[in-house]
């Protein structure tokens, strides 16, 4: 099994500081951080380019134990303009991030590889890669149109994120992620959910504070697994609404045991 990571989004009102502490605290290998909010001025506090907060935050890391593997940043849409990322490929370079997750934003899929690609060239030149996460609530919506905008891309450090629910949720399956090439994909969110999905207009806010914790739902996670490379790294996303309320060290301390024993639980089951 690769590393095992805490998605910044699991937690509740947690700053970037306390998302260290929180993985931690969970017992996790490492933690992805946001880096920004999801558009410029939407005042969502800033790490990219501050150089205060990241000393800390390396500080944390470092006193911690545990690695910083993603970051996050603005979705990507129409009006987005390359300068507009570069602190967040320099900034994840200094926090020693290896990727940086990408949304999509923009409805002209044609414009929203163009500039993928001089993202990518500009990302690789610090050696890092980034990681689409498609969501059916995005305009990389699917698995198959994701995939098709990393090959077109042209990029050899693009791939994909494969969260669970958001696979789930726009018609995908396992055996959809079995067919993909194993390098296209950098990571696997895991979570669960009810296996019926809520209404369309639900989906967003399911995804962002209503998951439940491996195990406690109908997902196909164990399939899910089996679907991608061994030492592929997961990320636990699991903003959990009945702990909303807890500190934030205890919110990782109470997703880290659920992922844990999911984890060993499957290990131990035959392949499906």
């Amino acid at each position: 099994m690769g590393v095992l990571s805490l998605g910044n989004s699991t937690l509740f009102n947690a700053a970037p500081p306390q998302v260290i502490g929180a993985g931690a605290a969970g017992g996790f290998d490492a933690v992805g951080l946001r880096l920004t909010g999801r558009a410029p001025g939407d005042g969502a506090a800033m790490v990219a380019g501050n150089a205060a907060l990241i000393r800390e935050l390396r500080r944390r890391r470092d006193d911690a134990g545990i690695a910083i593997t993603h970051v996050t940043a603005y979705w990507i849409t129409s009006d987005s303009v390359l300068s507009q990322y570069l602190p967040v490929i320099e900034t994840a370079a200094e926090l020693g991030a290896g990727a940086i997750v990408v949304n999509c934003g923009d409805p002209d899929e044609a414009r929203f590889v163009s500039f993928m690609a001089a993202y990518c060239e500009a990302a690789a030149q610090h050696g890092l890669r980034l990681t689409l996460e498609f969501m059916p609530y995005s305009d990389a919506r699917t698995l198959g149109q994701s995939a098709r905008i990393v090959r077109q891309s042209g990029q050899s450090n693009f791939g994909l994120m494969i969260d669970a629910l958001h696979l789930a949720r726009s018609g995908g399956t396992p055996a959809d992620v079995r067919r993909l090439e194993p390098a296209l994909i950098h990571m696997v969110q895991i979570c669960d959910a009810p296996l019926a999905p809520p209404a369309a207009a639900a989906l967003r806010h399911e995804a962002l504070a209503d998951r439940l914790y491996p195990g406690e739902g109908g997902l196909p996670l164990h399939e899910l697994l089996d679907a991608v490379a061994p030492d592929v790294q997961i990320d636990a996303e699991v903003p959990c609404a009945r702990h909303a309320r807890l500190a934030p060290d205890e919110q990782g301390r109470v997703a880290g045991e659920h992922c844990r024993r999911f984890l060993a639980a499957h290990r131990a089951a035959p392949a499906s």
